[in-house]
């Protein structure tokens, strides 16, 4: 964000919290006034409450104004936290609250990596239920590969849960015609070209998404990685490349990446549909 953009909206929240102070001391100043013009208990409440309303926001009118501040920049936060922990693997959830996913990326970008990818197997772990359970939903046919593959997270078969894992991503997409995710899309080399099909600017423009269309160290192709590349990659396990793929964390990291994408696929498709009838409504009152 440009410096003059930034004072802008500092001062703008501080316009908008002296805004607020100067109506409280207006209520303050005409409380007694208004007291005598109110004869029901119920407006006799709403008056002090008004009153005392206007009291806390004078004593914490600086507390306010960072948390303006701060909520300014809350989208660039977690668009930069989000795609922090897509370079290392991780992919989000609707089930994370935003201070989980900030203050997960920021321990990585601190270079607490290791307490950072905890915090995200911890929540993986007890979201795997959930996750299964969402993706036999929205894939029924392919329940008994997805029961396969989670029953080998739970069982500790990495080496097999990993490229399963994978394989069901590039199968989701293309259930819906989008062919394979990993394969790049011939006019922009920087999009998967599955992604590139997803002409939905919203779900381009979500920080929680905004990364899986750029290209991730997840799925570089070989001369993007280069000879000392160290992490997941999909043409690294699904080629025969790696071998010590095979960890916990590994699993947990695809099967983020396998439930990120049935969720913008889900989104997608809701949009989709909403799009479809839409028109179809005006059609039939044309």
């Amino acid at each position: 964000m440009e410096e003059s953009e930034s004072e802008n909206q500092t001062s703008l929240t501080r316009d908008f919290v002296n805004v607020l102070t100067g109506a409280g001391m207006t209520m303050e100043r005409y409380r007694t006034a208004i007291a005598e013009i109110i004869s029901s208990d119920g407006l006799r409440n709403l008056s002090k409450q008004l009153t005392s309303f206007g009291d806390f926001i004078r004593r914490n009118q600086e507390q306010i104004h960072s948390f303006l501040v701060a909520l300014n920049h809350l989208p660039e936060r977690l668009e930069k936290g989000v795609g922090a922990l897509a370079q290392r693997g991780w992919f989000v959830d609707g089930e994370m609250s935003l201070s989980f996913i900030i203050e997960t990326a920021k321990l990585g970008l601190e270079g607490q990596k290791e307490l950072s990818d905890t915090h995200m197997v911890s929540h993986f772990e007890d979201q795997l239920d959930n996750i299964e359970a969402r993706l036999i939903a929205f894939a029924p046919k392919r329940e008994h590969v997805i029961r396969s593959t989670f029953a080998a997270v739970r069982r500790g078969d990495d080496a097999l849960a990993v490229p399963m894992l994978f394989i069901q991503a590039d199968g989701l997409c293309h259930d819906h015609g989008l062919g394979s995710f990993f394969m790049r899309d011939r006019k922009n080399q920087t999009v998967p070209a599955a992604m590139v099909k997803i002409s939905d600017e919203g779900l381009r423009k979500s920080p929680l998404i905004a990364p899986v269309f750029q290209v991730l160290p997840l799925y570089m192709r070989p001369d993007e990685r280069g000879p000392s590349f160290i992490g997941l990659n999909r043409h690294l396990v699904l080629h025969g490349e790696a071998v010590d793929y095979g960890t916990h964390e590994n699993s947990l990291k695809a099967v983020s990446f396998l439930n990120l994408i049935s969720w913008i696929l889900e989104k997608w498709l809701e949009e989709k549909e909403s799009s479809e009838d839409a028109s179809m409504t005006a059609q039939d009152h044309s």
